[in-house]
């Protein structure tokens, strides 16, 4: 996925022209901020999805695995679309497992878009980490010096109102 470029933006924004010495202009930076979430949500959500197919095709394995020597012929109860439905061992068995095969399968699919999706966003932090880096710096820097100014006031606050009161009290 190209920084430049994002599905979920309408208006674009110009990362052509962010050289390497020059911070980028909030705009920049927002549309930075936007692509680097997107491409974390994404990340998540393709975790997220392969955790619960691992979680029901272990299920399906418990099941494979109580069923599997038991009399074919003996019958058996699968939930299909939310109904209880009757079958043989012998039926559902092999049911069982191609759906097992099959959760397998896309399971490698999403591990694989999921690698690519993290190999994208180490991209995207090697490319712009450091401007992440910068800002969060220059944050802190402006942070510090609005505490400095906090603080100076309140001293001044603190002698008038000392130097008032010692003004009282002669």
């Amino acid at each position: 996925m190209s920084a430049s470029s994002s599905s979920s933006s309408s208006s674009s924004v110009d990362l052509s022209e962010l050289k390497v010495n020059d911070p980028p202009t909030p705009m920049q930076m927002q549309h930075l901020t936007n692509v680097f979430q997107t491409l974390r949500s994404h990340a998540d959500q393709l975790s997220t999805k392969i955790g619960e197919l691992d979680a029901e095709r272990a299920e399906h394995a418990l099941v494979v695995k109580a069923i599997k020597d038991l009399d074919p012929k003996r019958r058996c109860f699968r939930l299909v679309g939310g109904v209880l439905v009757e079958r043989t061992v012998e039926e559902v068995l092999p049911a069982l497992q191609k759906n097992m095969e099959q959760i397998s399968t896309v399971m490698g699919k999403l591990q694989g878009q999921l690698k690519d999706k993290q190999q994208n966003i180490a991209k995207f932090q090697a490319k712009f980490g450091h401007l992440f880096a910068e800002q969060k710096k220059r944050m802190e820097e402006q942070q510090r010096k609005l505490q400095e100014q906090q603080a100076q006031q309140a001293a001044q606050m603190q002698q008038q109102t000392q130097s008032q009161g010692a003004g009282v009290l002669a």
